[in-house]
């Protein structure tokens, strides 16, 4: 199966997945054309630094909706006026990221629902908009998510960002601050990935991309990394499932 397989160094955001995607070949156009027919704003920010030893993209979203204060029951039902236009099937993948989030704010005792105390605003329903158009325009069956420490958040963000992430354990020396990594990023990494797995043999890697938090700094802390190719495990559960786990063909199960 194709499968897309996302590793991150140092921080994770959103926007660097999409950049890296770009990286990938997704085209930019296609991507606002996506946008418009959704009925969302398709400006948005995205470069290379054709300088950088990495040809990592920069990409940035701003949020021109100016909305900040969210509900769980707020998003969704955006959410779900969005992909009625197109993409009915996408509706039940955004609620699933959303659900994560909120079941972090109860494990944690947040009083406040408001989903801008994960700093998810009206950016974010472009944002996944983007996500799964271009992972269904790369034609991934599958996503993966390369295991990683999540180290205790400091702050509230950190702290739900690191009660998101219930599957991302390594045994390597691979940790990442809770801080550097979005509670945005953190729910669609654990909504949408198969599994938590590493490269192996099992995976023949086809291409590489990066996305970057930095125009002009493209090293290994501003990186993301994304690996698309195949995934050859016959005797894995995983094939027993449905593909396009993501939602952008079949429903999110």
């Amino acid at each position: 199966m194709k499968a897309l397989f996302i590793k991150g160094y140092y921080k994770i955001t959103a926007d660097m997945l999409i950049g890296a995607m770009i990286d990938m070949g997704v085209p930019s156009l296609y991507l606002k054309s996506e946008l418009k027919d959704a009925g969302l704003s398709d400006y948005f920010i995205e470069m290379a630094n054709p300088k950088a030893k990495i040809g990592a993209h920069y990409f940035f979203i701003p949020n021109t909706s100016g909305e900040t204060d969210f509900t769980e029951e707020s998003w969704t039902l955006k959410w779900a006026k969005i992909c009625n236009k197109k993409y009915k099937e996408r509706i039940s993948c955004g609620i699933n990221v959303i659900k994560t989030v909120t079941r972090a704010f109860d494990e944690l005792n947040i009083k406040d629902k408001s989903l801008g105390m994960a700093g998810i605003d009206g950016s974010s329903h472009v944002k996944l908009y983007c996500i799964l158009s271009a992972l269904d325009y790369l034609g991934v069956e599958n996503v993966f998510t390369c295991p990683f420490s999540v180290e205790d958040g400091k702050d509230e963000k950190g702290k739900i960002t690191k009660s998101i992430l219930k599957r991302a354990v390594t045994t390597t020396n691979l940790s990442l601050c809770a801080e550097n990594i979005t509670p945005f990023a953190a729910a669609i990494l654990e909504s949408i990935s198969v599994d938590f797995l590493p490269m192996d043999g099992r995976f023949l890697v086809d291409n590489t991309a990066y996305g970057s938090d930095s125009v002009e700094k493209t090293d290994g802390e501003n990186t993301l990394s994304i690996y698309l190719g195949y995934f050859h495990d016959r005797e894995s559960s995983i094939f027993k499932s449905k593909l396009k786990v993501f939602g952008t063909k079949n429903i999110f199960s």
